[in-house]
């Protein structure tokens, strides 16, 4: 008998949790279906003028210097590294020679011939079997993303040079 008791009480609390929720949503406004928000209409494109491409503009030789001394030759430009030792050592300085000491070694620029660099690995790095991978696949591709319009390649030479 107590469960049949037990039961009753549930369903009258039920009943009245369920009048007040009715109650409160009957005291709250309706709401019909969702309608979403309409976009603003998008302004009518207004067509833009029609600009001709400006001429590129060429520097006059000046009076008193010679048309050839105001133009590069290509050759010569081509012939030129696109770096100067000392930002190179700066780049050696601060990103390769922390990475090769830390494995005891070390690089030394011995000189820049056109496009060309040319190395000497010491310590560790001389005797080291991965000398090579590190020289093309780790400073090579440093110096290019530093230097992109460098062509060249770092190459290792013997001390004696």
């Amino acid at each position: 008998m107590l469960g049949l008791g037990i039961r009753k009480n549930l369903r009258r609390r039920a009943v009245s949790v369920l009048d007040l929720v009715e109650s409160a949503l009957s005291d709250s406004p309706t709401v019909d279906a969702y309608v979403p928000p309409t976009a603003p209409p998008k302004p009518a494109a207004t067509p833009q003028p029609v600009v001709a491409p400006a001429e590129p503009v060429v520097a006059a030789p000046r009076p008193s210097e010679p048309a050839a001394a105001v133009a590069a030759t290509p050759a010569a430009a081509d012939s030129a590294a696109p770096f100067t030792a000392d930002e190179l050592e700066v780049i050696f300085d601060d990103l390769v020679r922390p990475a090769l000491n830390m494995d005891g070694g070390d690089l030394n620029l011995v000189k820049i011939d056109g496009h060309d660099i040319h190395v000497t690995l010491v310590g560790a790095c001389q005797t080291c079997p991965s000398a090579t991978i590190t020289m093309k696949m780790g400073i090579q591709r440093l110096l290019e993303e530093e230097f992109p319009s460098w062509t060249g390649q770092i190459m290792q030479v013997d001390a004696l040079i």
